[in-house]
C-alpha cells in the first residue's frame, strides 16, 4: 500500500492498519506488547465516544491491582456500582474476557448510569472471540448481578464488508472497527496515553511490510 502525507498524523488508523495486515511474526517487537497498546487505544475510543471515564481491566494490569479479586474490588469502587464479594473463589481468572470498562456519571454520582464492558481482539481470529465476553454472565459471576444498564462493546483493528458487519454486529453489539476507533481518537492523544509506544511500534513494523 502507498502512504500519502505524514502518517504520524494518523497513528490510531495506521496502528490498526498494521495490526490488520501484518502477520504475528511481523507484529512482535521487543519490549512492546501490541495487544496492550490496542486495548489502550480501545479505552480512548470508548471514553471519547461516551464522554466519560474508562479503566483498562485486561491482564497484565497497570491501573488496577494484578490480583483478579483486588482488581474487581477496585473496579467497584471506581465505577460506583456492584458489591464484589471478597470471599468469592476466583480460581485462576485473569480478566475473564473483560478488557475495559467505560462509564458516564450523572452529576449526582448515584447508581444508574451508562456502562460499557469492552472486549478487544487485535488478531485475525477475532471472530472466534466475539462471544467470549457476556456482561450479564460476568456480573452474575463476580459482581452480584448487574444494576445499571451495561452495553457489550467489541473492538477490532480491521475493516469489514457490509455483509460481514451486519452479521457479526448482532454478537458484537456496540461494534468499533478501524474507522470508528480512528475517528474517536486523535494521534497526539494516543501517543501520550501509550507513552509513545504506539508510535515506536509503528515505526518498527511499517518497514517490515514495505520490504
Amino acid at each position: 500500500f502507498a502512504l500519502k502525507g505524514n502518517w504520524r498524523d494518523y497513528i490510531p488508523y495506521v496502528f490498526c492498519l498494521l495490526l490488520s495486515f501484518a502477520d504475528e511474526k511481523m507484529k512482535k517487537t521487543k519490549g512492546i506488547k501490541h495487544e496492550v497498546i490496542f486495548e489502550n487505544l480501545s479505552c480512548l475510543a470508548a471514553r471519547n465516544y461516551i464522554g466519560g471515564d474508562v479503566v483498562r481491566f485486561g491482564a497484565p494490569r497497570k491501573d488496577l491491582p494484578s490480583s483478579f479479586r483486588e482488581a474487581l474490588s477496585k473496579l467497584c469502587e471506581k465505577v460506583g456500582e456492584w458489591s464484589h464479594s471478597k470471599t468469592a473463589k476466583t480460581l485462576h481468572a485473569q480478566d475473564d474476557g473483560l478488557d475495559l470498562v467505560a462509564w458516564k456519571w450523572f452529576p449526582d454520582h448515584r447508581m444508574g448510569k451508562l456502562i460499557l464492558f469492552g472486549h478487544c481482539a487485535s488478531g485475525h481470529n477475532w471472530q472466534d472471540k466475539i462471544n467470549e465476553l457476556q456482561p450479564s454472565d460476568f456480573c452474575s459471576k463476580w459482581l452480584g448481578g448487574d444494576k445499571s444498564p451495561i452495553v457489550k462493546t467489541f473492538f477490532i483493528p480491521h475493516l469489514l464488508s457490509r455483509d460481514v458487519w451486519d452479521n457479526r454486529a448482532i454478537s458484537a453489539k456496540l461494534f468499533f472497527d478501524r474507522c470508528r476507533i480512528a475517528h474517536s481518537v486523535k494521534s497526539d492523544e494516543f501517543c501520550a496515553y501509550t507513552n509513545n509506544e504506539s508510535l515506536q511500534w509503528c515505526e518498527k513494523v511499517l518497514p517490515r511490510l514495505k520490504a
